[in-house]
């Protein structure tokens, strides 16, 4: 006998099996195995440096490695390739690290000067100061505008990090990208905050945008707002 109101225990299991197949097996799979790697600048850690830290990752790993990464300013062009998805930044929640580069458009052309690139499928941020620390652009010298991130695999997530840069900063580059997440984000900039080429849905979640609004170009695109400053 069932209470009035309340759901039969075969009706709620097969509401279960039903959002399981919802979710991409794949995610599903990965997400139940997995393993943590550090990366640290005084080295007392597996990796001084967050490049290094990448290059361990196994290509076409098929469970989810969270990279630890200690406090401090990594002064390096950081790029996750296609070839490993499932992998995690997690920086120190009290000692935000600092990823930082100068790169800009006329060295390697505009998407290629991200201080942060991801290619990879499934990439999740936590706690992460992203900065391409090239001057602001003036008008007059050609190609310097820069890229602080770059997005090129699907199914990207941030959390409660801080991305600095002028021109370009955040940059969708391909792909088709559903609930990229950009929660806490603190985006300081002088020109575009965002520019796109791939299709895609931006969810941003209690977001601090100080001004201006989203660049576009060639996309097709949806930007939902909620609990934002802009």
């Amino acid at each position: 006998m069932t209470t009035a109101g309340a759901v039969p225990p075969s009706s709620a299991m097969k509401r279960k099996e039903r959002g399981r197949e919802a979710l991409d097996l794949a995610f599903v799979t990965a997400e139940s195995g997995g393993k943590v790697i550090k990366g640290r600048k005084d080295g007392k850690s597996d990796f001084k440096t967050v490049t290094d830290t990448g290059k361990s990752i196994s290509d076409k790993n098929t469970s989810r490695v969270i990279v630890w990464i200690g406090g401090g300013n990594y002064i390096e062009e950081i790029r996750i390739n296609r070839s490993k998805p499932l992998v995690t930044f997690y920086g120190a929640p009290n000692d935000m690290p600092m990823l930082v580069y100068d790169d800009i458009a006329k060295e390697c052309g505009t998407v290629d000067s991200a201080t942060l690139i991801v290619e990879s499928v499934y990439f999740t941020a936590v706690n992460l100061v992203i900065v391409n620390s090239a001057p602001r652009p003036d008008g007059r010298r050609e190609g310097a505008q820069t890229v602080s991130l770059r997005i090129s695999g699907d199914k990207a997530v941030f959390y409660i990090y801080k991305v600095y840069g002028f021109q370009d900063t955040i940059c969708d580059d391909k792909g088709k990208h559903f609930c990229d997440v950009f929660v806490f984000c603190h985006v300081p900039f002088s020109g575009i905050f965002c520019f796109c080429k791939g299709n895609f849905v931006f969810l941003y979640f209690s977001c601090r945008i100080p001004w201006g609004v989203p660049g576009v170009s060639e996309s097709w695109l949806g930007y939902f707002f909620k609990f934002g400053i802009l």
